[in-house]
């Protein structure tokens, strides 16, 4: 399978995060919708065999979710430890050698600290009159969307500077151009939630290949995954909870828009190495209506961690 990075780049603000089992929800919506229901089902089915296509949550561009490593956590520094509480992603580049704490706090010391974190942001709304095309007096109301900020650690939350361009790892068994035609169609229409009233302006830079280390002794998901913890070794999770909603075709002709949810594991969570560079599966019987799956697979990126460092 071959490894790609997609550059996304993201104008205003999203209903829904950027995460792995979305994305390819998206991606088989756009199989369902210009191929039909039968070529979607093929599509799916093939995931038995060998995923066409995984994807990984979107992180901000030259990140890497923050691992979780067999070492603990320094006890000797206050600072340093809540610093480290803070991060949720560290430089991508800290990857091609040997990870410790002791590398990533020195990552710490020798730039200035900062955190990129999804924030809530307000956006206040008028309900407009169709008959009249004009406002409604006294119909206004404020709506939540999603931004991604760049925050120092010790600075003031209130304040930082805007992410837009993200990084999106991609597993699969297509070219390039197959990958970039692909997240193209899934995305053209955007992403997540509200996009008829603006939200989810996510557009598709470019697709690059991507050559991730050849050898490692863990194995860190960059998406969400479905698996029993016996299929991990030496696990150490990051645990969520997904709340699956239907696509709006089927969320309207259904009585239930909903899916059952689905206990996984989240980016950053790491094992021991696998035999593949992924883990998961596509997760059935979510829905009353037995067509319906949930993606619970994603990549694996293979590093190194040092030990006593």
């Amino acid at each position: 399978m071959n490894w790609y990075i997609a550059k996304l780049e993201i104008k205003g603000m999203l209903k829904t995060p950027l995460v792995s089992d979305t994305l390819w929800g998206h991606i088989a919506w756009s199989i369902a919708l210009e191929e039909g229901e039968e070529a979607l089902q093929k599509f799916i089915d093939e995931y038995e065999e060998q995923p066409p296509i995984l994807c990984s949550h979107a992180f901000p561009e030259g990140f890497l979710p923050m691992p979780r490593l067999t070492e603990a956590l320094p006890e000797h520094d206050d600072i340093q430890f809540k610093k480290l509480a803070k991060i949720s992603y560290i430089p991508a580049e800290l990857f091609s050698e040997p990870l410790s704490w002791n590398t990533i706090i020195q990552s710490i010391k020798r730039h200035k600290a900062f955190s990129v974190t999804m924030s809530t942001h307000l956006r206040v709304r008028n309900a407009i009159n169709r008959v009249t095309s004009t406002v409604q007096e006294g119909a206004l109301w404020a709506e939540r969307g999603y931004i991604w900020k760049k925050k120092e650690l010790e600075g003031d939350d209130d304040n930082g500077e805007s992410v837009e361009r993200f990084d999106l790892y991609c597993l699969s068994s297509w070219d390039a151009e197959k990958v970039f035609i692909t997240l193209s169609k899934a995305l053209l229409l955007g992403y997540g939630g509200k996009t008829s009233i603006g939200y989810g302006n996510v557009r598709l830079v470019s697709v690059i290949p991507y050559v991730p280390l050849a050898s490692g002794n863990r194995m860190m998901a960059l998406g969400c995954v479905a698996a029993k913890p016996s299929q991990l070794p030496r696990l150490l999770s990051n645990f969520t909870v997904r709340h699956g909603k239907l696509g709006p075709i089927m969320a309207y002709s259904l009585k239930n828009p909903y899916k059952k949810p689905i206990a996984m594991f989240d980016t950053g969570s790491t094992c021991d190495p696998l035999s593949k560079p992924y883990a998961g599966t596509v997760v059935r019987n979510v829905h009353t209506d037995q067509r319906i799956v949930s993606m619970g697979a994603a990549p694996l990126l293979l590093f190194n961690e040092k030990t006593g460092g």
